[in-house]
């Protein structure tokens, strides 16, 4: 058996896993899928960074080992709360140009480029 958490300190049966799958699968590093992240946190996947700390501090007070929660229950909301942080922190694409900055405006047979008037041409929203 392979333990998950290098970092954790509990030693829970739960917190062992059989394979080697959960830490590299096609959902994420940890196991989670980004929508699995935000729906463990009980939070929408349009979540800022700000909501998902103010959820992931709320959600500590309740869980947390020291304060009689369940350590393996703790240790899925921290991988969740990773995640969906690191998520949540991340720029998201201009849905106006699909991230590219430029927007392809045409007259007859030509085209040109132009600055994407949402974002600026920065491709971030």
């Amino acid at each position: 058996m392979a333990w998950l958490g290098a970092s954790s300190s509990f030693g829970h049966a739960c917190c062992w896993a059989g394979s080697e799958a959960r830490l590299d699968g096609p959902a994420g590093r940890l196991g989670f899928g980004m929508s699995k992240a935000f729906t463990t946190l009980g939070l929408p996947e349009t979540a800022t960074s700000a909501e998902v700390k103010a959820k992931w501090r709320e959600l500590v007070m309740v869980h947390h080992p020291d304060r009689g929660g369940n350590a393996c229950d703790f240790n899925e909301l921290r991988k969740a709360y990773k995640i969906a942080y690191t998520e949540a922190s991340e720029p998201k694409a201009c849905p106006q140009c699909l991230g590219s900055g430029k927007v392809k405006q045409s007259h007859g047979f030509s085209s040109i480029d132009l600055p994407c008037a949402s974002c600026g041409g920065s491709g971030h929203a």
